[in-house]
């Protein structure tokens, strides 16, 4: 038997360590990633968009500050579906980027914010044109994460900041990679440590990040909804993240 150097042993255990701790540089197929936008597609159609005092409830509690600090600014949603930037309770210029924006065109009619349907990977903005990109639950949905997660960060201001949730999982990395078997409208499940390192790598300074398991009584909606968060937490160690990362002043 040839003998193997110990610095290619370590070398190479590095190298996987290191893609580990990372979201995938691999996209999914562009197959995979349309049905699951189909799925979401249907799921999200007759949803309602958010109210006031929900948006406001939502920033204060999962990162600890007042919608109002965005107010004037230029914000960027990345996923906007019908979320939090058709009913925004400030003054702001605020644009929202979405692959299925005409697919939810009867729910958001109303919107307050300019809407674009595109992706994440391909923002159609000037470097440094924002003050802040939002991201809420889209990550684990998207075609090439990592690379959009890129382009946040070149389209958001020097000194800017980054506010990012995503639905994580604390498993085994053989484990989370077979789970779209059985959710095939997220194309990645991700570890908590995979989002925080991958922000990190980007560019940005990370100034709170938290993953924690979600309550079932937090859940809102019919009781379906609540097996679902109970299951994916007890079976699949479901946690949620939150993130803040801000570009520096270079």
């Amino acid at each position: 038997m040839t003998a193997v150097d110990p610095i290619v042993i370590v070398f190479v255990v590095a190298i996987r360590v290191n893609t580990e701790n990372v979201l995938t540089r691999d996209m999914v197929s562009l197959q995979r990633w349309q049905r699951a936008q189909a799925g979401e597609s249907e799921s999200w159609a007759h949803e309602e968009t958010w109210d006031a005092s929900d948006i406001r409830a939502y920033f204060e509690g999962e990162f600890g500050i007042d919608i109002s600090t965005f107010a004037n600014e230029k914000i960027l949603v990345v996923g906007s579906g019908t979320g939090v930037v058709h009913t925004l309770p400030i003054d702001c210029y605020a644009v929202g980027v979405d692959p299925l924006t005409n697919d939810f065109l009867d729910v958001i009619e109303d919107s307050d914010a300019h809407l674009i349907t595109g992706v994440g990977e391909r923002l159609p903005f000037a470097a440094n044109t924002f003050n802040a990109v939002w991201t809420f639950n889209v990550i684990d949905h998207m075609r090439n994460p990592k690379g959009a997660i890129d382009e946040m960060y070149r389209v958001v201001q020097l000194g800017g900041e980054l506010y990012l949730d995503a639905n994580c999982f604390s498993l085994p990395s053989a484990v989370r990679r077979r789970m779209g078997c059985v959710d095939r409208l997220h194309p990645y499940h991700f570890a908590p440590s995979q989002v925080r390192s991958t922000v990190g790598r980007a560019g940005f300074d990370i100034s709170h990040f938290e993953a924690r398991e979600t309550r079932i009584g937090d859940v809102s909606g019919p009781l379906k909804a609540k097996v679902k968060t109970a299951v994916a937490k007890y079976l699949f160690r479901f946690q949620q993240v939150t993130l803040i990362g801000r570009k520096p002043e270079k």
